[in-house]
């Protein structure tokens, strides 16, 4: 789902330039005139996808390590929804539907096209189009959300696309048809970090009064889930339990999901034998806008409990992170390389400068350290 460049034909030719559309004098395209004005006819339409959407308060940089918009996201390519239906309506000056310009198109083996009847632009200017990419399982106005999309082909079936725009996008007339996607519903991209995946029972999305049960990539490197939600679902909880019984929970503060968006989440777990209480010191991250980034997900500091410990960067920043009972403390780094650390007159000058590369920072062997 993020920006997916996925054209599912070779040079789709746009006619922009009104001066090549102002006649029927194109030998091998047909076209005629109704009610006084020129119609010229669709050969087939080609999909694309536009950019997504993320949700994004507060946050400030990009970063990576979620599956989407990459090979293991069942959602980044159009070819596994070549056996769908596309329903296309073509608007006309007037903005009604055009009579001859809507239809139910299908996958020919390289474009969308109409069977047994032709479609039609109602003239030489742009019009708004609206479209609905579609399985054979889903009916408009009828089908829900799955709650259990733990299969890949399920999940899949739940990304309906319809056109970039509301309630129609607009394009150029052309022969060849070009018309730009974008996902009909929402998504949530959870990741676990420092975590053992052989303890996790499982992972659940509770929104609605619905219990959703996600997708699994197989990504051997980390825990990764993809749930997608009906737009305007409120405050999604995420639920997960282990084998030993513990439930952790997290409430993600959405206050209403939106169309084409994904909700990136990373939750960094401590302990998994825990008792089942609701687990308050894992860290979520809002994601960044534009092109599908991740989230800014604060690390975790590990040092001494109840202390504070001044952190100075190779920036020439510093401050001080003040550690909680569990010895902990989940700060936005002022800086990415930590070159010194002082606490009660002490303090330790790193040799080597200590670079942030993960979500938890463990301080205390350097802690111990100073002097």
């Amino acid at each position: 789902m993020k920006t997916i460049r996925d054209k599912i034909y070779s040079g789709a030719l746009l006619f922009g330039a009104l001066s090549s559309l102002a006649s029927c004098s194109d030998a091998d395209k047909e076209c005629s005139t109704e009610g006084g004005e020129t119609i010229y006819e669709i050969s087939r339409v080609a999909l694309e996808m536009t950019e997504t959407e993320t949700e994004s308060p507060g946050a400030v940089t990009r970063a990576s390590g979620f599956v989407v918009n990459t090979d293991d996201d069942p959602t980044y390519t159009l070819t596994a929804k070549h056996g769908w239906t596309l329903d296309l309506v073509i608007y006309d000056k007037d903005g009604d539907p055009y009579a001859e310009g809507q239809g139910s198109l299908t996958w020919d083996g390289s474009y969308w096209s109409m069977t047994g009847t032709q479609l039609y632009m109602p003239n030489y200017l742009m019009q708004y189009v609206s479209a609905l990419l579609y399985p054979a399982t889903w009916t408009e106005g009828v089908s829900t959300i799955e709650t259990d999309q733990s299969d890949e082909d399920v999940f899949l079936r739940q990304d309906i696309l319809v056109q970039d725009g509301v309630p129609s996008y607009r394009t150029d007339p052309a022969h060849y048809l070009d018309v730009r996607m974008r996902h009909g519903h929402s998504m949530l991209d959870i990741v676990l970090a420092n975590v053992n995946p052989d303890d996790i029972e499982s992972v659940k999305v509770i929104v609605g009064g619905n219990e959703y049960t996600p997708f699994q990539p197989n990504i051997s490197s980390r825990e990764e889930y993809l749930v997608i939600l009906p737009v305007g679902s409120q405050n999604p909880e995420i639920q997960v339990t282990t084998k030993a019984g513990a439930v952790y929970r997290k409430v993600l503060a959405v206050g209403m999901t939106a169309i084409n968006y994904c909700y990136y989440i990373r939750l960094v777990g401590l302990e998994l034998e825990l008792e089942a209480v609701t687990v308050t010191s894992w860290t979520y991250g809002e994601a960044v806008p534009a092109d599908y980034s991740s989230p800014t997900s604060y690390p975790t500091f590990r040092g001494t409990e109840n202390t504070d410990l001044a952190v100075y960067y190779d920036n020439g920043t510093d401050q001080i992170l003040s550690f909680n009972d569990s010895g902990e403390a989940t700060e936005k780094p002022l800086g990415r390389t930590i070159i010194r650390i002082e606490s009660g007159g002490l303090l330790y000058e790193f040799p080597q400068p200590l670079s942030i590369r993960t979500m938890v920072v463990d301080l205390n062997p350097y802690i111990a350290l100073m002097t």
